[in-house]
């Protein structure tokens, strides 16, 4: 809070103010490549809503392209009231037949500020772990947000590694929000958020070898290039329908034995 000749200056902003400016951004930045649906948990709303506050959530809009009107327009319904009940949520997601459309990938995008309150006492560091795994057993990925430090790391932690979308290099047991190697994106403040997800976004419409137009531009697996290699040396193969084909490496004979490689040594231009 600013305070000017004993006034306040400046309205304070809780983290779902921030959290709906950073999620109505990123959708308008990308709704046009990203088929994006919105949904809240639990269900508990200025509008009204069920009074049980580990409902396991409510969905505003479904995915679709284009949906950046009807997405803000729900945000501002959406008011931080309730407890948390991440486990119920993932199962809740989970079970919504848009997100089982197989020619397409599929991600779910956890954002919160808080630790599993509803599911039962010894099953609130397990069973949100639980969910995410039976979400990638379906074929949905799971991002992982924490935003602030009142949430539950060593949980959210296991839940991007199970959920398949850890960071590289990451440390799953990690325990400490503020730690670099953690496998979830955690935010401190409204530009640290915005990074996350535009991060999170950036990734998944970039094209990758798996048969699909992950970024929206009519041609698939384009230019997608990886190093391999024989017993004779390295190269490199291309991507080609969500297969790896014709490496460059040299390869052996029948026998085993390797071409040899004439090198010009008559030339010391450098």
């Amino acid at each position: 809070i600013t305070v000017l000749g004993g006034q306040v200056s400046s309205l304070v902003r809780n983290k779902m103010d921030v959290a709906k400016e950073a999620i109505a951004a990123i959708v308008r930045a990308r709704e046009t490549k990203l088929s994006f649906g919105f949904m809240s948990f639990p269900r508990a709303t200025r509008t009204g809503g069920s009074a049980d506050y580990c409902s396991p959530g409510y969905i505003f809009v479904d995915p679709g392209l284009n949906h950046g009107d009807e997405i803000i327009a729900s945000l501002d319904s959406v008011d931080p009231t309730g407890a948390t009940p991440i486990s119920g949520a993932l199962q809740f997601t989970g079970g919504q037949s848009t997100l089982h459309y197989t020619p397409w990938r599929s991600f779910l995008l956890l954002i919160t500020d808080g630790e599993e309150t509803c599911a039962p006492e010894d099953l609130r560091r397990t069973a949100p772990i639980a969910r995410a795994s039976e979400l990638a057993d379906a074929g949905i990925s799971t991002f992982v947000v924490g935003f602030g430090r009142d949430v539950d790391p060593s949980v959210l932690n296991k839940i991007a590694h199970v959920g398949g979308t850890a960071r590289a290099g990451c440390n799953p047991d990690s325990s400490n929000s503020p730690a670099a190697d953690n496998c979830y994106y955690q935010a401190e403040d409204s530009a640290g958020l915005t990074a996350a997800l535009d991060a999170i976004t950036g990734s998944i419409t970039q094209e990758i070898c798996d048969g699909l137009d992950n970024n929206c531009n009519g041609e698939v697996d384009e230019n997608l290039f990886r190093p391999c290699a024989t017993s004779c040396g390295t190269g490199r193969e291309k991507c080609v329908w969500g297969k790896w084909f014709s490496c460059s490496a040299p390869m052996p004979d029948d026998a085993g034995v390797c071409p040899v490689v004439g090198v010009d040594a008559g030339s010391a231009d450098d």
